[in-house]
């Protein structure tokens, strides 16, 4: 994995310099791609990997006891988390976070590529929970063999797709690479347990959650904004703005989402 880690990153500014950038620019890009944009993304990630330490042992422990019950019921719950987590965050990367980031970092790019790598957010955390999950069942090495996989994809992105568009064909190689390697864990715990995929909690349920944060956020904002013009000169800045927004938006996420019985 790690031979495969190291080629990934000696080719992205190897492949950008074919593709006609210049050293410093072929440099600059893979910097802000692997130490701006990617850090951003995995940031919610703490949580996931967090969640994953704590998945093993259970999932090993309901395995040695053959408890299949129970693992189908962990996998549920960590997976509904963990889309709630994803699509959440997709939502304000989108929204708030690609601007956040571009305003600190002082690199307009940034947003850019935060947009287009957002949707890859729900993927990339149920991906953690659900290799976890494998390697309680004792298939570390089907684990292994899907993070190469995924590894595979990325690199022959740079090989075939860098040279003739650039960065994006990397973004896309990151995209397709990750929600593959989700499918291949889904599709394999699908085959040993049978579960029901839940549509309506696992994704339609996040969503409207999502929409109903970001919009109550901005009134709530709005109407403090309006309130301040009204009684002080003041106004909010816009970082923040956007720090509050994405704040306030989580709060009254996770306030709703406490309330909701997904049983």
């Amino acid at each position: 994995l790690h031979l495969f880690e190291s080629a990934e990153a000696i080719l992205i500014p190897a492949q950008l310099i074919i593709y006609g950038l210049s050293k410093e620019n072929a440099v600059s890009t893979y910097g802000i791609i692997s130490g701006m944009t990617l850090p951003l993304l995995l940031f919610p990630s703490a949580i996931t990997n967090s969640m994953s330490v704590m998945l093993l042992p259970k999932v090993s422990e309901d395995n040695s006891v053959q408890r299949s019950s129970s693992v189908i019921t962990t996998l549920h719950q960590s997976v509904n988390i963990c889309m709630h987590l994803g699509i959440m965050s997709c939502v304000l990367f989108i929204l708030y976070i690609g601007r956040l980031g571009a305003i600190l970092f002082h690199e307009p790019s940034v947003y850019n590529y935060t947009i287009m790598l957002a949707c890859i957010c729900p993927f990339l955390y149920v991906k953690t929970s659900l290799a976890s999950i494998l390697n309680g069942l004792n298939m570390t090495a089907r684990t292994c063999a899907y993070s190469i996989t995924g590894l595979a994809i990325r690199i022959a992105s740079l090989i075939l797709l860098v040279p003739g568009i650039g960065i994006s064909g990397y973004i896309y190689g990151l995209i397709i690479s990750n929600i593959l390697v989700c499918a291949l864990h889904y599709i394999k715990l699908y085959k040993m347990y049978h579960f029901k995929p839940d549509i309506i909690n696992n994704i339609i349920t996040p969503l409207s959650l999502s929409i109903i944060a970001v919009t109550s956020s901005n009134i709530a904002l709005r109407l403090i904004t309006s309130l301040l013009s009204c009684v002080t000169s003041l106004t909010l800045n816009s970082i923040f703005s956007l720090c509050a927004n994405i704040l306030l938006s989580s709060l009254i996420y996770i306030i709703i989402y406490s309330k909701v019985d997904f049983t």
